[in-house]
């Protein structure tokens, strides 16, 4: 099947996807063993040892080099042979991502002030994607790969995925960057003998219990870093994003919308709500850790009372909402009105002919509603910024419908969300360049 077919959500993947799928499959866990090693190696040279980040970067990425090149030729890529020009390959690629990890966390720690830890981290996303693309088509194939042939609309949407992970990248970049230099060792120390003190008093923190309680954990672990707080927004971040994507994605899967387009809509949903909460995303404070929280469960609460993931009386439906409703409640005082969603949900769903109980859309709705309320009431800049990305998620899926019945091909479809990646783009690069 062509990448530009339309796809049937019953019919089973082709041998080819398969193989590709469970390609990058093990790619990702050989690849996430080394990482793992690579950052053991970098912290332990870093903070135990006294190393430069820079130097630190190239010893670890020196010890982990027998295990990358066995783990690769043995399970992901079998060469046909192992032979000199197997290994010159090899060293050629790995001088590749080499200089593209140590010099990104020169440039990071270098130049634009971030941490260690965030800076290994933004250095090693390059490197692993360089790794693949040059391991799939140089290292590991003795033969030449021919560059395959597209059509039109598949070029837009890979361009679009291009610009979106660019933007995904750049946004969680600007959020580490910010994450501010850790405690001088007495006040680190102080810090940690306060939250020891404090560690079961909860009288002091009852509208934010959940993240002071990760701030005081995070003064115990680590000094009270701030780089591991900005770590933990940015993933909180990035997985409401996915969860947002993945509403959106089911209003196309209706429409049968390519896979390459579905791709490229769910990568510019995700871009933007990272980027709208680059500004309000401070973890410096618990402000900041708490609306992340907040984010994260109204997100999740949003899809269980939409009926995406089933009825929202099936029991394991209102499980994910509970537990939803519970982390939005215990991280800030607009995480109650999540459960304003439960009895919302419910009128949403009730007589819907869609096969999950509601329309796509409805979750939407229901994060679209939360953000106005919440920032009515609180106040506070990352309702507002969920409003904006939510507004985007559910805005793609119905362009690129309204494009593909008015032009009747998947080309201005395309177009569409390329546009929409640029714009979300240069505000990233905004956001950036204004750190």
């Amino acid at each position: 099947m062509g990448v530009d077919a339309k796809t049937d959500p019953a019919r089973p993947l082709s041998p080819p996807a398969r193989a590709l799928l469970l390609e990058a499959a093990l790619f990702l866990a050989v690849g996430g063993s080394a990482t793992l090693l690579n950052m053991i190696f970098y912290v332990g040279l870093v903070n135990l040892a006294g190393t430069l980040p820079t130097y630190a970067a190239a010893l670890s990425f020196a010890l982990v080099v027998p295990f990358h090149f066995l783990s690769y030729a043995r399970i992901v890529f079998p060469p046909d042979r192992f032979d000199r020009a197997l290994l010159i390959r090899y060293v050629l690629a790995l001088a590749l991502s080499f200089a593209l990890n140590v010099g990104l966390v020169g440039i990071y720690w270098g130049h634009l002030g971030a941490q260690p830890i965030p800076a290994q981290v933004l250095g090693l996303i390059p490197a692993i994607l360089a790794n693949y693309l040059t391991f799939k088509f140089f290292v590991f194939r003795s033969a030449i790969v021919r560059v395959p042939q597209f059509a039109a609309a598949t070029v837009l949407s890979l361009a679009t995925v291009s610009i979106s992970a660019i933007t995904i990248y750049a946004a969680i970049a600007a959020m580490l960057i910010a994450a501010g230099p850790a405690p001088a060792p007495g006040a680190a120390a102080a810090l940690k003998a306060v939250a020891l003190r404090d560690i079961l008093d909860f009288s002091a923190s009852l509208p934010q219990l959940l993240p002071d309680l990760i701030i005081k954990l995070n003064a115990i672990v680590s000094g009270s870093a701030p780089s591991i707080l900005v770590i933990l927004v940015t993933g909180m971040t990035g997985l409401a994003g996915l969860l947002i994507a993945y509403a959106s994605d089911q209003a196309l899967l209706g429409t049968h919308a390519p896979a390459s387009q579905r791709l490229a809509a769910g990568l510019t949903v995700l871009a933007g709500v990272m980027v709208f909460h680059i500004a309000p995303a401070d973890a410096s404070t618990s402000g900041g850790l708490a609306c992340a929280f907040t984010v994260l469960g109204a997100t999740g609460a949003a899809l269980a009372s939409s009926g995406l993931i089933g009825r929202p009386t099936q029991p394991g439906t209102a499980i994910v909402f509970g537990i939803s409703a519970l982390i939005a409640m215990l991280s800030g005082t607009a995480g109650v009105l999540v459960l304003l969603m439960a009895p919302a949900g419910l009128v949403l769903t009730r007589g819907s002919r869609w096969p999950g109980g509601a329309s796509p859309f409805g979750v939407h709705v229901l994060l679209a509603a939360f953000a106005v309320t919440a920032s009515l009431i609180a106040g506070t800049p990352t309702y507002q910024a969920l409003l904006f990305a939510t507004l985007i998620a559910a805005a793609i899926p119905a362009l690129v419908t309204l494009v593909e019945a008015r032009a009747g091909g998947h080309t201005a479809a395309a177009i569409a969300t390329l546009c929409i990646a640029l714009a979300v783009s240069v505000l990233a690069y905004g956001a950036i360049v204004s750190i």
